[in-house]
């Protein structure tokens, strides 16, 4: 019997945290939709390319984000969520990196460009100052 008491004790002590990990998700799952209509109402609005598609990936990393705070509120593998979610992040946030660099690699050119070509002008001026 003291065996079947504490299982019952640790399984009413584990209730509260079930309880806040359900009001977490759903406040995510809330939040989510509500900022991916917002974005997808601006993106139309400002005539940006695939305004379903950023709004889809906003909603997608605002639930995968509050699945991830419920489980870690559940203390259910909290190193490997931990880890596990960090990895993705990480890796969303090279390929965006990555995605803006080549996507930009002709305006970056010409404003390095332009910012040497002033530097140089610049220091032929300097030269004939002294």
């Amino acid at each position: 019997m003291p065996l079947l008491d504490r299982m019952i004790e640790a399984f009413f002590l584990y209730l509260p945290r079930v309880f806040a990990a359900g009001i977490i998700l759903a406040a995510g799952v809330l939040l989510a939709n509500f900022l991916a209509r917002a974005a997808l109402l601006l993106a139309v609005n400002e005539d940006l390319p695939a305004p379903r598609l950023l709004s889809g990936t906003l909603r997608l990393l605002l639930n995968a984000l509050a699945a991830a705070m419920a489980l870690e509120q559940l203390g259910v593998a909290r190193a490997t969520v931990t880890v596990a979610f960090g990895i993705l992040f990480g890796a969303l946030m090279l390929a965006l990196a990555l995605a803006f660099g080549l996507g930009a690699r002709d305006l970056a050119r010409d404003f390095l460009a332009k910012r040497i070509a002033r530097d140089e002008a610049g220091r032929e001026e300097d030269l004939r100052h002294l």
